[in-house]
């Protein structure tokens, strides 16, 4: 339980009372007497969240006028102080409710409804209780099957968990087959197919349902997922993929994401297990996430997606999967690339500028040229006057920018950081020289494209020079325009600051950053739209504040003062590119280009909090 529980002894009586655990031991901390009118504090350190206890309660000392009781409840989460009445203890109710409302929350994620049809008749919005039991037992919600079962049975009880019918039953009544009266059907919840649906009327029900997004994963099943706890949502991510075999023929298997914190050195692991269906406890197998290097999409119809795994790893080397459908597929390499060491050429590009101008065919194809290059600290990458026959994709390590003084020598103006992309000139002029030097201040990891690989790509798609060069000697320049702070910028200042730019895609309905996040990097839009919400802890509600389509900017706070936490959420309505700017490069390109915007920096942060109504001067 955790925290301080605090009991107050709000009738005349003496009360008394205990704690026993599961295997029938009495908690010495927890053997209390309490008087008339006094109050009794501990600091819980024994009962363990989730398990379940017996509490032994008296009031009154004379045998004959004394009231007992007995109380079994699952122990619930307590972060600040609890407290009790003992009339509410006595009554059982309060316990009993919170008790309800945390198996409630704990429970919710793993409840898979859908429309289910059975012999003819179509139950709307229902679940199996045996995939529930399933998913509980095994993301170490519950110890066991039996354990399951009984936090399913006290919402059953509470009317949480609604029963609708055990179908084979139902089969044999419609059939006119079924004796009721040798076998009545039981409403209790068992680890059987029955089907159930949720008490959507309950309060508890109606009170924490703000709490959860329902998450469409595929066509129809809907499941829950919590948007205060990220892990959860992971924990609600599964569903039917194809694995691939060694003969190269498909075998169909359920997916689940099982994680855990590691005990010793607190970190996040996860597997990505499969199973031979959704009922099964025991996986055929799993994905190691710890070590995958990197995902990326094979096949052109987007449903096929090989994840390649570190050679660390004890077990394969790859593993290819299947989806029903592209957006399936997506789904799922949306988060696995959450775990990626190593991002693939597809991802570096579409972290880079050119995601702003090329379609996914163009992506895809242009990957293919691009060859990796590492190179040690303190080795030249570029060198100042030398001709451009490569341009650059930085993944890992930083790199320095170096500009010629009057004397001669090498001044270091700046670093760049992964996703970066330069040298592209030579894309626009094969002929053309390099302005500036860059050195590698970190060992570093990159893809190159050569002057001659860069002309193959141009064979297969001709327009992409044109449309490039509209993007990085134009539409980037006007996207930084749009942004006040910005404006009146020289033509030398805009080439350095566009060496800065990171870029960003969010797929619909993804969250780019979440309220309370620790902000570091300001945005402008240049393709989609998004929404800001913001969390009412009083009501539990999320409040849109509004939206933002191409052309808007937001975080510029976080150049002025960066990690101060992000007082809204921002999600994508649809597919959205967004161009970044990191804090600590503005400062860096603010002294270079000896510029002096702070008046202009306040005023637009404050008509930005006025604008979405944001309370943060209050």
């Amino acid at each position: 339980m955790g925290g301080l529980i605090s009991i107050q002894n709000d009738t005349k009586e003496t009360f008394q009372g205990d704690i026993i655990d599961v295997e029938g031991e009495v908690l010495e901390e927890w053997e209390i007497s309490i008087k008339p009118g006094d109050t009794y504090s501990i600091e819980d350190k024994t009962l363990r969240v989730g398990d379940q206890y017996r509490l032994r309660m008296m009031l009154g000392s004379d045998e004959m006028d004394r009231k007992e009781d007995d109380q079994i409840l699952f122990v619930f989460k307590n972060d600040g102080t609890l407290k009790l009445k003992v009339t509410e203890l006595m009554e059982q109710q309060k316990l009993r409710n919170l008790e309800v409302e945390h198996l409630f929350e704990q429970i919710l994620p793993g409840i898979r409804i859908e429309d289910t049809v059975f012999h003819g008749k179509k139950y709307e919005k229902s679940f199996f209780a045996k995939e529930l039991v399933t998913y509980l037992v095994v993301h170490g919600v519950a110890q066991d099957v039996d354990d399951a079962v009984e936090k399913c049975r006290v919402l059953a009880e509470a009317n949480i968990l609604v029963f609708l019918c055990d179908p084979m039953i139902q089969m044999l009544i419609d059939c006119d087959m079924y004796d009721a009266k040798r076998n009545p059907v039981s409403n209790e919840f068992q680890n059987k197919s029955l089907l159930y649906r949720l008490g959507e009327t309950h309060p508890i029900v109606k009170d924490r349902f703000k709490n959860f997004a329902m998450d469409e994963f595929g066509s129809k099943v809907l499941r829950f997922k919590s948007k205060q706890n990220r892990l959860l949502s992971y924990r609600g991510l599964e569903g039917w993929l194809e694995k691939k075999k060694r003969l190269g023929f498909w075998q169909r298997r359920y997916f689940r994401v099982l994680s855990h914190n590691d005990e010793e050195t607190g970190r996040l692991l996860a597997q990505l297990a499969y199973f031979d269906n959704n009922i099964s406890l025991e996986p055929k197998g799993w994905i190691n996430l710890n070590f995958v290097q990197h995902v990326d999409l094979v096949d052109k119809k987007k449903r096929s997606f090989a994840v390649k795994m570190l050679r660390t790893n004890d077990g394969k080397s790859n593993y290819v999967l299947r989806a029903v459908t592209p957006e399936v597929a997506s789904h799922w390499l949306s988060f696995l690339r959450l775990f990626s060491k190593v991002l693939s050429p597809v991802d570096t590009i579409q972290r880079s500028v050119l995601v702003c101008t090329l379609s996914d065919a163009q992506i895809h194809d242009f990957a293919k040229y691009l060859k990796p290059k590492i190179v040690k600290k303190g080795k030249w990458i570029i060198k100042r006057g030398s001709v451009i026959d490569h341009c650059y994709f930085l993944e890992i390590g930083k790199v320095g920018i170096y500009t010629g003084n009057l004397d001669g020598k090498e001044k270091h103006y700046w670093d760049m950081e992964p996703i970066s992309f330069f040298g592209e000139n030579m894309i626009f002029d094969t002929e053309s020289v390099n302005g500036v030097s860059i050195k590698a201040e970190e060992d570093c990891e990159l893809r190159k494209l050569s002057t001659k690989d860069w002309k193959m790509f141009l064979t297969e798609h001709s327009s992409a020079r044109g449309q490039l060069r509209n993007m990085l000697e134009f539409g980037i320049n006007r996207a930084i325009e749009l942004v006040p702070f910005l404006k009146g910028l020289k033509p030398t200042e805009l080439e350095i600051l566009r060496l800065g730019l990171h870029y960003e895609v969010l797929e619909e309905g993804k969250v780019l950053f979440y309220e309370g996040d620790p902000g570091d990097k300001f945005y402008i839009v240049h393709s989609g739209s998004l929404k800001i919400a913001r969390h009412n802890p009083r009501t539990e509600e999320e409040t849109v504040l509004g939206e933002c389509g191409k052309g808007a900017v937001f975080g510029e706070i976080s150049l002025m003062l960066p990690n101060v936490p992000r007082t809204a959420t921002i999600i994508a309505q649809k597919r959205s590119i967004l161009i970044s700017l990191k804090g600590k490069f503005f400062k860096d390109f603010v002294k270079i280009a000896g510029l002096d915007i702070r008046t202009v920096m306040r005023e637009s942060i404050v008509n930005t909090f006025h604008q979405y109504k944001i309370p943060f001067f209050d």
